[in-house]
């Protein structure tokens, strides 16, 4: 059984230096990953790139959860995606320390509080944007087109001109055009 080790490289020599102590006499190859922003395995060349030398048998060797993201939580959900794909990782410190198969009821956990963790994220957002939404802001782009601009499409399209013709003469794009009638029929339809 072979243990390849992700040994995360930031800004912190000493950290880097206690990682290294701890994955060297433990791991036949360790594979070293800048610190990034990015939270998805697919967009992390050097964590894709340790993924591939583990075999099927093999395990992936952190120092702590933490070294898979920026924070711990980041941290277990990627935790939980490597897992997912089939690979058993062993975190040696932290919160999450352990060794991690598909099966192990400790990462049912983690996902449980993922998920929840996700919501509640969700929640507050929509919350937040209701609570602004009642203090009169909107969030979005912008509308391009007034009612003068509705007007105009909705009878220039009446007396038979083409999509393309009217949008031209609108100043908008085709695709506008198509939506101010699309709403227009919506609304005729429900009266």
């Amino acid at each position: 059984m072979a243990r390849i080790g992700l040994l995360r490289i930031g800004d912190d020599p000493d950290d880097v230096r206690l990682q290294r102590e701890a994955l060297t006499p433990l791991c036949s190859d360790i594979v070293e990953e800048p610190v990034s922003r990015r939270r998805r395995v697919q967009n992390r060349p050097e964590l894709l790139t340790a993924l591939t030398k583990v075999g099927p048998d093999d395990m992936l060797v952190v120092t702590r959860a933490r070294s898979l993201a920026q924070h711990t939580d980041d941290g277990v959900g990627v935790l939980t995606d490597i897992v997912d794909r089939g690979i058993t990782v062993k975190v040696l410190t932290g919160i999450a320390a352990g060794e991690f198969t598909r099966n192990s009821p400790a990462l049912n956990l983690f996902r449980e509080l993922t998920l929840l963790r996700q919501e509640f994220r969700s929640q507050r957002v929509k919350a937040g944007i209701a609570a602004a939404r009642e203090r009169g802001r909107k969030h979005g782009r912008p509308v391009s087109i007034d009612e003068d601009m509705k007007c105009t499409i909705k009878l220039r399209h009446a007396a038979g001109d083409s999509m393309r013709a009217i949008a031209q003469e609108v100043g908008v794009s085709i695709g506008s055009v198509h939506g101010v009638l699309r709403k227009g029929m919506t609304r005729d339809a429900r009266l």
